[in-house]
């Protein structure tokens, strides 16, 4: 006797929330001058310059989210941008330009 299974369960395709940087890019604290604010310096230290730098941080209200801080960064160069009332998960570029 053969027995065949049928399978009922529905499978759903995978939800992406969001994507990871593919160069992670290093961070340092700098003092803010605003109440509730940290300045953060990020440096290129890769080889080439890169593009679409962001930062993704967690609000005060746990909800994660993403801030252009440049569109493009040279080799060697820093950029300073400021967060409020927020903590840094990590700054990341998007892609290397040529």
């Amino acid at each position: 006797m053969i027995a065949i299974f049928i399978s009922l369960a529905t499978t759903t395709p995978p939800q992406f929330i969001a994507v990871a940087p593919s160069i992670i890019l290093p961070v340092t604290i700098k003092k803010s001058k605003k109440l509730g604010c940290v300045t953060y310096e990020v440096r290129n230290i890769t080889n080439r310059e890169v593009g679409d730098v962001r930062a993704t941080y967690q609000n005060y209200k746990g909800k994660v989210g993403d801030k252009l801080v440049t569109n493009s960064l040279k080799t060697g160069k820093t950029k300073l941008f400021e967060l409020c009332n927020s903590s840094l998960i990590n700054v990341g570029a998007g892609k290397y330009n040529n």
